[in-house]
């Protein structure tokens, strides 16, 4: 907070993969995370790119990756408090109590042992703990800003050597998009056969 003064704390946790996942076209061959690029063309077609690092440049997929544009906003996912051992909690908040950086004012210690209490009481009740979820939330994506150009790359022209040097270190990922399979018409013409006899 004190290193971005003009951010503000936002509540909600969405379900993105909920969201997408009725609309994401099958992928294979995808075992690093990559950053996906999604828009929609002239012919009002979505076109779908992908790439590894960030520094990069966008690789065009053979298909593109959403069927279609998902719509609406995606639910807001309930906290599970049922996986937290608040005792055992407690009781590293109290063996930590003089390794906090503040031990003469005790605020850090303080703060801690309000908010496991916070969310012990919050844990209690479904009313609280969805009042808990929906706190400050509030669905960004329509207030992000747009890039409408894309901005070529400076290039620099590095000695052969080094060149080839990165180019061993970066190594583009490959995401292949499997067919459908087909269904296989002569086993249920043999099974029809067998049927009928």
């Amino acid at each position: 907070m004190h290193l971005l003064p003009s951010c503000k704390i936002t509540g909600g946790i969405y379900d993105i993969r909920g969201w997408l996942t009725p609309h994401i076209t099958p992928l294979s061959g995808q075992t690093s995370p990559l950053h996906f690029k999604f828009s929609i063309d002239e012919a009002k077609k979505i076109r779908s790119e992908y790439k590894g690092a960030h520094h990069r440049p966008w690789i065009p997929m053979r298909k593109p990756m959403l069927k279609k544009m998902p719509t609406g906003i995606p639910k807001i996912v309930s906290p599970f408090f049922h996986k937290i051992n608040f005792d055992a909690l407690s009781k590293n908040i109290e063996k930590c109590k003089y390794l906090f950086s503040d031990i003469v004012q005790d605020t850090q210690y303080r703060w801690w042992k309000r908010y496991v209490s916070h969310l012990q009481e919050t844990s209690s009740s479904k009313e609280k703990t969805l009042f808990y979820s929906k706190r400050n939330a509030r669905w960004l994506l329509p207030l992000l800003p747009r890039r409408t150009n894309n901005p070529q790359p400076h290039v620099v022209n590095l000695p052969q050597q080094i060149q080839e040097m990165i180019d061993k270190e970066i190594d583009d990922p490959v995401i292949l998009m499997p067919s459908p399979k087909k269904k296989n018409k002569g086993k249920t013409q043999k099974k029809d056969y067998k049927k009928s006899k």
